[in-house]
């Protein structure tokens, strides 16, 4: 007997892989209008009919009906819409280890049809009456969608990325598992006995950005996480996250996001 193994692959599966934030769907009209920058969710679009306009970078699509459209996190997005519009969506992460999104920070890669992404709009409507078989059908239809825009090289470029990533955990974990917002550059360079100076360097080297704005980064992803999908209130998240007061917690938020937490909240409908 002969067994062919793929450590690369198996590298995927072993890890926490796609999770789905929040989904549902969105009849628009001209009024419909938004702008997001440094959102850290990806969306995924699966637009009906009618017709809308998503602008970055000074480029601007159109998008049309039975199409599906990806839009990483990491990059200020204009919505529009001219007249009507019926679109699915899918707001998620794709969770590959402590700092390992591939697509953040991606160009949107083209527009799929809804057989090339292998999905039809029945499977989408099931998901808002869902059973387990559906539930399991649609997993595995979302996985094939982002499949479609995997490009040569990708899985690659996420080996050499988690190579340099491996390097931090430690750090990375103090990030995930304590207080972020009291967590100081010397403190961490400290942990691994190298210097504040020589552990910013390496770090923006290998992460692509300064370790105190990826400190910074991650103290609004955890306060966004917590603005969502918790009730608590605002100034026990402060507390969690490391802010001697919450009004300093409050204008570091609006620093970020040109958002009171609590307009934050209010805007997501929690």
């Amino acid at each position: 007997m002969k067994i062919r193994k793929s450590p690369p692959v198996e590298l995927f599966f072993a890890s926490k892989g796609l999770q789905i934030h929040y989904m549902g769907r969105t009849e628009g009209s001209p009024a419909w209008e938004d702008s997001s920058g440094n959102d850290f969710y990806h969306r995924l679009y699966f637009f009906i009919e009618g017709h809308a306009r998503v602008g970055w970078d000074k480029k601007e699509i159109v998008l049309k009906p039975r199409h599906a459209y990806l839009f990483p996190a990491g990059r200020r997005y204009e919505f529009h819409c001219d007249s009507t519009f019926d679109k699915i969506y899918f707001s998620f992460t794709l969770d590959l280890g402590p700092g390992l999104d591939p697509l953040h920070g991606l160009e949107p890669p083209p527009a799929l049809s809804f057989d090339e992404a292998g999905f039809d709009t029945g499977l989408l409507q099931s998901f808002f009456q869902p059973r387990w078989k559906d539930a399991f059908a649609l997993n595995a239809a979302l996985w094939k969608s982002l499949s479609q825009w995997v490009r040569p090289g990708m899985l690659a470029a996420w080996l050499e990325k988690r190579r340099k990533v491996d390097r931090y955990a430690p750090i990375l974990a103090a990030l995930q598992n304590e207080a972020p917002a009291r967590l100081t550059v010397a403190a961490l360079a400290k942990r691994l006995n190298r210097s504040p100076s020589a552990l910013s360097r390496s770090f923006k080297a290998d992460m692509g950005c300064p370790l105190k704005v990826y400190i910074e980064r991650e103290t609004v992803r955890q306060a966004k996480e917590r603005l969502l999908f918790t009730a608590k209130r605002i100034r026990e998240i402060s507390t969690e996250l490391g802010f001697e007061y919450e009004s300093y917690f409050s204008r570091f938020f609006r620093k970020y996001t040109q958002m009171s937490p609590e307009e934050f909240r209010g805007r997501s409908g929690v």
